[in-house]
């Protein structure tokens, strides 16, 4: 059997399920505590693993915890075995990815314009954080850590988050102008969307967009999948799968391939028809 690699999701999978063998399928989420722990790590100290093993499955099992209690604020659900909780997420090749209609982006455009003029500044970074990500494919880490030297007026400057070299990319200007807006409210330097706390208004975004989701009906649908949806429309418009893929950031073509399967309508080019005599 082939060493899997660490930190991939067929690693995380693989202690997953290993803590699940030794807690138990059924067992509850609410009812894991420190008592469990301790009886988790007796059991595999019983069994000989070493404590660097058992640290990795608790951090594991830690992880799953957190995003189910952040799933189960969102769905309001309880009592919910662990094994019911699809905690560890496999690597975005295996999952289908959603988008959304351009009715759909219109509702939303429209909950998130409605919302920030009824509300402060932290409303109207939170619209322009949805329309970042609907109009650049931008992934929401990249989006926080923009910086106001990364604009130039309608040029933004991307840093990538993950592998792969830093993009621009011209923006709409209504985009600028509701950044502009903001601006003001600001230091002229550091973050466009700072925190005190965390230095990134994570907390704050993400109950906006639950907010906004929910007022334009569409609360199955992930903040992520705004990346797929402009991804998709940006197939749809005629981009070349090259373009789109220095848009996203993507380190190969292989990975902006999917989205032409899921573009709403997408059609292949066709043949090179020569004129033969």
């Amino acid at each position: 059997m082939a060493r899997l690699r660490p930190r991939s999701a067929r690693w995380r999978g693989d202690i997953y399920r290993q803590v699940l063998r030794v807690l138990g399928s059924d067992v509850l989420i609410e009812e894991i505590n420190m008592g469990t722990l301790d009886r988790y790590v007796n059991r595999r100290r019983a069994e000989k693993k070493a404590y660097s093993t058992i640290n990795r499955e608790i951090s594991i099992l830690r992880h799953s915890l957190r995003l189910a209690a952040r799933w189960k604020m969102e769905t309001k659900l309880t009592q919910f075995r662990l094994a019911d909780w699809t905690t560890l997420r496999e690597s975005d090749s295996a999952r289908k990815a959603v988008f959304l209609t351009a009715e759909q982006v219109a509702a939303v455009i429209d909950a998130a314009r409605d919302r920030a003029s009824r509300g402060g500044l932290n409303e109207r970074q939170g619209e322009a954080v949805i329309r970042l990500a609907l109009e650049t494919g931008a992934r929401i880490g990249e989006i926080l850590a923009l910086e106001w030297e990364d604009l130039e007026g309608s040029i933004l400057r991307i840093r990538t988050e993950k592998h792969g070299p830093d993009r621009s990319i011209k923006l709409p200007e209504s985009t600028v102008l509701l950044l502009w807006g903001f601006r003001k409210s600001r230091l002229s330097q550091g973050l466009m969307f700072p925190s005190d706390r965390t230095g990134y208004e994570r907390d704050g975004i993400r109950r906006f967009w639950y907010a906004v989701r929910k007022a334009a009906k569409v609360e199955h649908i992930r903040f992520h999948d705004l990346r797929h949806t402009a991804a998709s429309e940006m197939l749809r418009r005629g981009l070349l799968l090259r373009e789109v893929q220095y848009v996203l950031g993507h380190s190969s073509a292989r990975m902006t391939e999917r989205y032409a399967h899921f573009a709403p309508t997408f059609r292949p080019p066709s043949a090179i028809e020569w004129q033969v005599p």
